[in-house]
């Protein structure tokens, strides 16, 4: 029998603290996802298409950067604990209960569980204020630049990752059925794309064995909960480090 392990302190060298933001109202809205490694600024960012600005509330958008910066920043990492860091409570409480209140966020959600599984990475989603999410905001609002310069400024050296193939198509929205207008319900896709699963892939739930996975998934659901309950001001004061 598999023993169950706590969930580690951010500081603990097992967990990876992740910052994600998006923007959606400004001439360069797109988003950005940040952690850092031995002293290295690692990071994922773009700029959102004219499709994804029209089909997609915020709260999609912040879903999906957070998202982003999971499966591209925590691969590479070694880590199997990670601590999301959103700004956004609807985002926050989709990761915590996998009860997301848009179609959109119910198939990024589904992506990320099975992805999650899939990799052995158990995941605590939090709440960092606007403000403090400072390098997010810049990168997700064109500010790339000055986002790099500051954390030159801290002695990080700075490395940009890519999304991995599959996932920046979740995005996209199904053709609307025949008298279906755009953003009600069986305009969105309900399933990840299905495509060979791999650690940087987003899973294929066709080929999944049901009854194994979904007890896993609840139990990995439970652990999430848990540790977000046991978060501390240690956190607030991990994530203030970097923005000083």
């Amino acid at each position: 029998m598999t023993t169950a392990r706590a969930f580690p302190g951010a500081a603990d060298p097992s967990a990876l603290a992740i910052y994600a933001d998006a923007a959606l109202e400004c001439a360069d809205a797109g988003f950005c996802a940040w952690t850092v490694l031995d002293n290295e600024l690692i990071y994922v960012q773009g700029e959102w298409t004219a499709e994804e600005r029209r089909d997609a509330f915020i709260c999609d958008l912040e879903l999906a950067a957070s998202t982003f910066g999971l499966v591209a920043l925590t691969p590479g990492s070694g880590r199997s604990f990670v601590y999301s860091f959103t700004d956004n409570v609807n985002a926050k409480a989709a990761m915590r209960s996998a009860t997301p209140k848009t179609e959109l966020m119910q198939t990024l959600c589904r992506a990320r569980v099975d992805w999650l599984i899939a990799n052995r990475v158990a995941e605590a989603a939090e709440r960092i204020t606007s403000k403090a999410n400072l390098w997010a905001d810049l990168g997700s609002r064109g500010k790339l630049a000055e986002m790099l310069e500051q954390a030159e400024m801290l002695g990080l050296s700075t490395r940009r990752v890519q999304i991995p193939p599959g996932w920046r198509e979740l995005l996209r929205p199904t053709a609307p059925e025949p008298g279906t207008e755009r953003g009600t319900e069986g305009d969105r896709p309900t399933t990840a794309p299905s495509i060979p699963l791999t650690p940087n892939r987003p899973p294929n739930r066709v080929a999944r064995q049901a009854s194994g996975e979904s007890d896993r998934r609840r139990r990995l659901l439970q652990a999430v909960r848990a540790a977000g309950a046991r978060v501390s001001s240690q956190l607030r004061g991990h994530c203030r480090r970097f923005r000083r």
